[in-house]
């Protein structure tokens, strides 16, 4: 983490651009926010008066202040609409999930950005979130050799073809999709917006997919729309290589002498009992080794705001010097690859190079 401070606005004030004032705001030593831009002037207020922070319905009075980025935070089918008045300005944009809303939007961004030769990361969070960041440096050190297949059962749609991705190391492959959609009853209670306690019932929608590369590495997805915020469904994820193999929080591998050994990933979070530090996320360690450190210790964040946090203070990092972390492609190229998921119910499609990996 840089010692600079990083300048931002922010285009948009729905749920998840609230993620990036909490992290603005649990650390200030590292983030300023310049302002936020909403059409609505009653829902600026409502915002502005929520957390303290300037809000306008002026996009000019935002754009001509000094920023460093703007995190774009609107809905996803508008994204060509605000992408090139920012990339006239030489604005980096930091692009809400995911970057558009059709294939053929998709392939217009990159089009679009190649022309004006835009700066744009897109804030895909998972893989920053402290247990897959860890899971991802055990598989990056060599614990479980060669990943061939996974089974992930914890994020929807775009966020998963990310992770799927990144776990298995597949870059650009063709994939080969089947998906099958599903309704199951379940009590309702809990969701974005809290705690219910009607007990009604609700059907939850379940998508099951297969994804084959051209590798032969597979991935067996399988995500119910509960999952995100409920208490009873189980989040899990189950990587196998020819070494080892994690299992949620579980790492089983062979050594050089082909000694079985299992150990767990154990979170470190201060504050509890007698210890004086307050309470926040330190870490993730298999043995006597951390996985993943915080970037922000001392910052009480969940596990997906300190994700956000990352995202921002890597975006900073691209603003000043270029080197990229979750590039335009990549993001494109999961969006694509989430999209056949949606489509292949029932079927199998075949993906095909698009003009970002051409």
């Amino acid at each position: 983490m840089e010692n600079s401070k990083i300048r931002f606005g922010i285009l948009g004030g729905g749920w998840r651009s609230e993620f990036f004032l909490r992290a603005a705001k649990a650390v200030p030593e590292r983030f300023e926010l310049a302002g936020v831009w909403m059409r609505s002037q009653q829902k600026a207020q409502a915002l502005a008066q929520k957390y303290a922070v300037r809000v306008t319905t002026d996009l000019e009075e935002l754009l001509e202040t000094h920023l460093d980025y703007i995190v774009l935070c609107i809905p996803r089918e508008n994204t060509l609409e605000y992408l090139e008045p920012l990339y006239s300005r030489g604005i980096p944009v930091l692009c809400e999930t995911p970057p558009s809303d059709s294939l053929e939007n998709l392939n217009r961004v990159w089009e679009l950005t190649q022309a004006k030769q835009g700066k744009i990361q897109v804030a895909e969070q998972y893989f920053l979130q402290p247990y897959h960041a860890a899971a991802l440096e055990v598989i990056r050190r060599g614990y479980l050799g060669e990943v061939s297949n996974l089974r992930l059962s914890m994020v929807h749609g775009y966020h998963g073809v990310s992770l799927i991705r990144k776990y298995l190391n597949v870059g650009m492959q063709s994939c080969r999709v089947s998906a099958r959609h599903f309704a199951f009853p379940g009590i309702h209670h809990c969701d974005r917006t809290g705690l219910y306690t009607q007990g009604t019932a609700k059907p939850s929608s379940r998508e099951v997919a297969l994804l084959e590369f051209e590798s032969g590495k597979t991935a067996f997805f399988d995500f119910d729309g509960e999952q995100y915020f409920s208490y009873i469904r189980r989040r899990s994820i189950n990587v196998q290589g020819d070494r080892g193999e994690l299992n949620d929080s579980s790492l089983s591998y062979l050594t050089e002498d082909l000694t079985p050994v299992t150990l767990p990933l154990h979170r470190v979070d201060t504050g509890a009992d007698s210890n004086l530090e307050g309470f926040y996320h330190r870490g993730i360690q298999v043995g006597e080794q951390f996985m993943y450190r915080n970037p922000f210790p001392g910052a009480r964040l969940t596990d997906d705001e300190l994700a956000v946090a990352s995202c921002m203070d890597r975006m900073g990092h691209y603003a000043k010097t270029g080197e990229e972390f979750y590039p335009l492609k990549e993001a494109l190229q999961d969006a694509y690859l989430s999209l056949l998921m949606q489509q292949a119910d029932q079927t199998t499609l075949q993906s095909a190079p698009q003009s970002w990996n051409r």
